[in-house]
């Protein structure tokens, strides 16, 4: 494909124009979509559906309750009263993941030379968001929908900190809160966070006056994080008191909107929908969403459960037993079957040590892609560099999948990929994606939890 001058690109003139629209949609896309699903464990393994969007919703029936017209009678007593199937809509609303990169001016004139070396910044650039989403993604995956990224206690720092970080995912674990945090990331927080979370919350300051913040230094070990503002100054988060946890923000503005961070916008993960109680986020600005994990709340679907084996909160060690007490309760409760299990690196050594120790080694299986994995009684033990720590998820795969309106694509309803930024010398592209996790039979799900992981 041929490629105009791209001297002209600080102008917004002939690159910004055709051919360079052409190489990001004709050439890029493609790569794009084989990166990202290529490399995310959990998404490859679930189904895809875009049947039944209706705006922005799909649509699925449930069948939450027996006939019970049935009963005994003897010789010309009465037959039982008739009754029905019980039904329940579910409606899954899609939410919308973006990834932005941007070019300059003088970065793009400086390679007027050599017009390959222009496609090698293009190339750079567009892989490394491709690759970049997919991290995100695949981290939003095991999330529950409510965007939280750890617990910060801001009792444990003060100042320049470091502050402790604790429950990774938002969920509680024995786990450092440190998993899902990198250095450089933008955050927002806001004080006295509750469990059902009405989106629209404007962030809360910090003391520099903006409403987000980047995480200056991780601590792995130790399981703390320190803040900086854009200039790599030190900045102390609101310190109002109450729970706080961290989210993904889009600005580090003073000014920063409600809809413009991670809190209650993520698409649901495992953690909604491995549970067994709602989801703790509500619908965005009004508050006003019905309750439950795609509008069906529990309290009135009891089947609307997955199985959940855990220790109320306090970290317990492993024990293999805890993949067959998962199978017999998705067998007990709905008839459902266990394909895979889903855990940590961790978790899976602890699993392997029992095998060593009773010196069996043959327990072992090939996956599609040509890979190995553990099993318990058939079952792959899979493992996902973004599975929440201390927990075990048992997937019955034909009931979750992914829904989505539009895969990855590039915005450009105007007919350009490429589009100037007003008032600087340059210009930017913007990835998105309307999709979401679901499934059809939540209580064939299981969830093991509170594992001492390491």
């Amino acid at each position: 494909m041929s490629i105009q001058s791209a001297s002209g690109a600080s102008r917004g003139s002939s690159v910004v124009g055709g051919a360079f629209n052409q190489i990001l949609k004709e050439f890029y896309r493609p790569a794009v979509v084989d990166q990202l699903n290529s490399k995310t464990v959990l998404s490859r393994l679930l189904g895809r559906r875009n049947e039944g969007i209706e705006g922005k919703f799909m649509v699925a029936a449930l069948n939450t309750g027996r006939n019970h017209g049935i009963g005994v009678a003897g010789e010309l007593g009465r037959l039982p009263d008739p009754q029905s199937q019980q039904y329940q809509q579910s409606r899954w609303g899609l939410r919308y993941s973006y990834g932005r990169i941007k070019f300059t001016g003088p970065g793009a004139s400086g390679t007027r030379s050599d017009r390959g070396s222009f496609i090698r910044m293009m190339d750079s650039e567009v892989q490394g968001l491709a690759r970049d989403i997919q991290h995100f993604d695949n981290r939003v995956c095991f999330g529950d929908g409510s965007g939280r990224l750890c617990e910060v206690n801001v009792a444990g720092g003060g100042g320049a900190g470091p502050y402790d970080v604790t429950n990774p995912g938002g969920v509680v674990s024995s786990a450092l809160g440190t998993q899902y945090l990198e250095e450089g990331m933008r955050v927002g927080t806001v004080a006295n966070d509750v469990s059902s979370l009405i989106v629209g919350t404007q962030p809360g300051a910090w003391s520099n006056g903006n409403r987000a913040a980047f995480i200056g230094a991780v601590d792995k070990v130790n399981g703390t994080v320190t803040f900086e503002d854009g200039n790599g100054a030190v900045v102390t988060p609101p310190t109002a008191g109450g729970t706080m946890y961290l989210y993904t923000a889009n600005e580090e503005s003073a000014d920063l909107p409600g809809n413009s961070w991670g809190r209650g916008l993520e698409q649901n993960g495992l953690a909604a929908l491995i549970s067994d109680a709602d989801p703790v986020f509500q619908d965005g600005i009004t508050g006003n969403y019905p309750a439950g994990l795609g509008e069906v709340p529990t309290a009135t679907n009891s089947v609307w459960k997955s199985s959940v084996i855990g220790n109320g909160g306090i970290a317990q060690a492993f024990a293999p037993s805890m993949f067959q007490q998962g199978m017999d309760l998705a067998d007990q409760i709905a008839d459902g079957s266990i394909d895979l299990w889903m855990t940590t690196h961790g978790i899976r050594r602890q699993y392997l040590n029992t095998l060593v120790g009773a010196k069996r080694y043959n327990n072992t299986m090939e996956l599609d892609g040509g890979f190995k994995a553990l099993h318990y009684d058939g079952r792959p033990i899979v493992v996902d560099k973004d599975s929440t720590r201390g927990r075990i998820y048992g997937l019955n795969l034909e009931t979750m999948f992914l829904t989505y309106e539009t895969d990855y694509d590039w915005i450009d309803q105007d007919g350009s990929v490429l589009h100037r930024l007003p008032n600087q010398d340059a210009f930017q592209a913007a990835m998105y994606r309307y999709w979401n996790m679901a499934t059809e039979q939540r209580n064939r799900q299981v969830l093991i939890e509170d594992i001492l992981d390491y």
